[in-house]
C-alpha cells in the first residue's frame, strides 16, 4: 500500500524514464516530508519580512538611543545572522529524524482511505510504476525509502538546498510516534526529548504567540486612542480589533497572507517616511531645541544593552516560525534561502529606521509616535496606518498559534491544515484573538510588554531551543564530538546567558513602571 506522500509523486513517476529519476523523486519527497503549501519564494520572503517588521519598528529609535549607535548598527546584523543560524539548524533537524517520523502523519491520515480502496489504487498505479522502472514490480514503501537513503549516501557533498551537513544517519526511534496533529516543531522536540520536550515546547510557543499578539493589540489601542476612530472605551476598542484580526486569521496557511503582508510593508514604509519628513521639518524650525546629543555607546551599561536587546529581538521573529513558513512553501527546501534574503532586508531597514529616526528625534523615549503631536490630520493618518500594519501582522502569528491548537482538537495531517473544517478554524482563531485583546487591557504599556515578551519568549524559542534540539539529535546520531558540536554548545550557552540577563533587567523595568 502506497503512502500519501508517495501517491503525490506518482505523476512524476509517470514522466520519468530511469531508476535514477525515481530515486531523486523519492529523495525529494522524503526531504520535504510531504509538507508543502502554496507560497512561492518571493511570497515567503515578504511574509517573513512582514512578520519581523511590525509595530516593533516604532521602538527602534529608542533602542538606538539606549544601546548606542555603534551597538545598534553592528548588533542588528549580528542578531540577523543569529536568526539565520537558528533557522538553518531547525531545517537540519528534519534530516536527523527517523524516516518513520517524516511520513508517519501522512500515513495516519490516509491509512483508512487506503484500506478501503487499496486494490483499486494498486491496479491504477501498477502500470504507471512499471513503465517508469526497469524492474518488473511495484516499489513498496520500504524500497522507495531504501532508494532515497542510498541516493543520499551517494551524494558526498551537500547541495545548496539540502543543508544536510553530509549527515546520512538518522536517530534511532527512541520514542513512539507523537500524538496525531502534533506540529512539526513539537515533533522534533518529541524525538529529541520525548513527551516532556513536546509539552514544554507547546507551552513556550503558545506563550510566545499570545504574548506578541497582546503587545500588538496594546499598541493598536494606543494608536486609536488619539484618533476620532476610538470608541472612548479600551474594552470596546479591543473588541473591535479582535473583530478585524480574528476573521483575517482563518486561512489554511501563511502563504495566503502574502498580499496582505505586502500591503502592510507598503503602509509601514509610508508611515515612517511621513514621520521622518515631520522630524526634518521640526528640526529646521529655528525655535526647535537642537541641543540634544547622540549616544554612540550603550546608555547605563548592561541595562542599556539588555533593553536594546529586548526591543530588537522582538523584531526578529522568523526562527520560531521556521516550520510554519517552510510548510507554507511550494518548495520547502528554499526556506533557508528565503530567510537569508528576508533577514538582509529586515536588518538593512532596521539600521535605516533606527539610526535615522534617532538622529531626527534624539530625545525619543518609548515608541517614536510619542514625538508626534496628538492633533492634526497628519498624525492621525500615521496612527491609522500603524493600526493597519498590526491588522495584517497579527494573523501571521495567530495562524500558527491556531494550527497548534487545532492539531490537538482535530486529527489531521500535519502536511496540510486545509483539511481542518473552516468552522473549527474560525472558532479557534477568533478565540485566540479575543484572549489576546482581553489580556492587553490588563497589561498596559507597549514598550514594556514589547521588551519583556521579546526577551523571554522570542529569545528562548528562537535562540535557545534550536541549538538545543540540534545538539540532542546530533549526539543521538553520531555520538562523537566535532567542531559543529562545539559551535552549537557555544550558541546554546550564549543564547541562554543573553536571554537570562536581558529578561531580568527588562522584568525589573516592567515591575518598576507598575509601582
Amino acid at each position: 500500500m502506497l503512502s500519501h506522500s508517495q501517491s503525490e509523486s506518482s505523476p512524476l513517476l509517470t514522466a520519468t524514464s530511469s531508476q535514477k529519476q525515481i530515486q531523486v523523486a523519492a529523495t525529494e519527497t522524503q526531504r520535504r516530508g510531504g509538507h508543502h503549501g502554496s507560497a512561492s519564494l518571493s511570497q515567503t520572503i515578504i511574509n517573513e519580512a512582514k512578520t519581523c517588521m511590525g509595530t516593533g519598528c516604532l521602538a527602534l529609535p529608542y533602542a538606538a538611543r539606549v544601546g548606542g549607535i555603534w551597538l545598534h548598527v553592528i548588533g542588528i546584523f549580528a542578531v540577523g545572522l543569529w536568526n539565520l543560524y537558528s533557522v538553518t539548524r531547525l531545517c537540519q533537524c528534519l534530516q536527523l529524524l527517523p524516516k518513520e517520523a517524516i511520513l508517519e502523519e501522512d500515513d495516519d491520515s490516509s491509512r483508512q482511505d487506503d484500506d478501503d480502496d487499496d486494490v483499486e489504487k494498486n491496479e491504477d498505479l501498477q502500470p504507471v510504476v512499471e513503465m517508469a522502472s526497469p524492474c518488473h514490480h511495484r516499489p513498496t514503501t520500504s524500497s522507495l525509502d531504501s532508494e532515497a537513503s542510498a541516493s543520499r549516501q551517494q551524494q558526498s557533498a551537500p547541495t545548496p538546498n539540502s543543508h544536510n551537513h553530509a549527515n546520512s544517519k538518522t536517530i534511532p526511534v527512541v520514542y513512539p510516534p507523537p500524538p496525531p496533529g502534533t506540529s512539526t516543531y513539537s515533533r522534533v522536540a518529541w524525538y529529541a526529548f520525548g513527551p516532556l520536550g513536546l509539552y514544554t515546547l507547546d507551552l513556550l510557543m503558545a506563550t510566545l504567540f499570545i504574548g506578541v499578539v497582546v503587545a500588538f493589540v496594546d499598541a493598536t489601542r494606543g494608536f486609536l486612542r488619539d484618533t476620532p476612530f476610538t470608541t472612548g472605551s479600551d474594552i470596546l476598542d479591543a473588541m473591535a480589533i479582535a473583530a478585524i484580526i480574528g476573521p483575517m486569521s482563518a486561512v489554511p496557511d501563511m502563504g495566503y497572507l502574502a498580499k496582505a503582508s505586502a500591503t502592510g510593508l507598503g503602509v509601514l514604509f509610508f508611515s515612517f517616511a511621513v514621520i521622518a519628513a515631520y522630524g526634518l521639518f521640526d528640526n529646521s524650525n529655528p525655535d526647535a531645541n537642537n541641543d540634544a546629543s547622540w549616544n554612540w555607546y550603550p546608555e547605563n551599561g548592561v541595562e542599556g544593552v539588555s533593553t536594546w536587546f529586548g526591543c530588537l529581538v522582538f523584531g526578529y521573529g522568523i526562527a520560531p516560525l521556521t516550520y510554519n513558513f517552510r510548510e507554507s512553501m511550494t518548495e520547502p527546501t528554499q526556506m533557508v534561502q528565503a530567510s537569508s534574503v528576508a533577514l538582509l532586508i529586515v536588518a538593512s531597514s532596521y539600521v535605516l529606521l533606527g539610526v535615522g529616526l534617532y538622529l531626527l528625534f534624539p530625545n525619543v523615549d518609548g515608541d517614536v509616535l510619542r514625538m508626534l503631536p496628538s492633533q492634526g490630520w497628519l498624525p492621525i493618518i500615521i496612527r491609522l496606518g500603524m493600526a493597519v500594519v498590526v491588522f495584517v501582522t497579527a494573523p501571521l502569528l495567530i495562524v500558527p498559534c491556531g494550527q497548534l491548537v487545532e492539531g490537538k482538537i482535530v486529527k489531521i495531517s500535519a502536511a496540510s491544515h486545509i483539511d481542518v473544517p473552516y468552522r473549527v478554524r474560525a472558532t479557534v482563531r477568533m478565540g485566540i484573538a479575543l484572549t489576546c485583546v482581553t489580556i492587553s487591557v490588563m497589561v498596559p504599556g507597549f514598550v514594556s510588554v514589547l521588551s519583556l515578551v521579546g526577551c523571554a519568549s522570542v529569545a528562548t524559542v528562537g535562540f535557545v531551543v534550536p541549538p538545543l534540539l540540534y545538539l540532542r539529535l546530533n549526539l543521538l546520531t553520531q555520538n562523537k564530538l566535532s567542531w559543529t558540536i562545539a559551535l552549537d554548545v557555544f550558541m546554546l550557552l550564549w543564547g541562554t546567558v543573553a536571554t537570562g540577563i536581558s529578561t531580568s533587567y527588562t522584568f525589573r523595568n516592567v515591575i518598576g513602571s507598575q509601582v
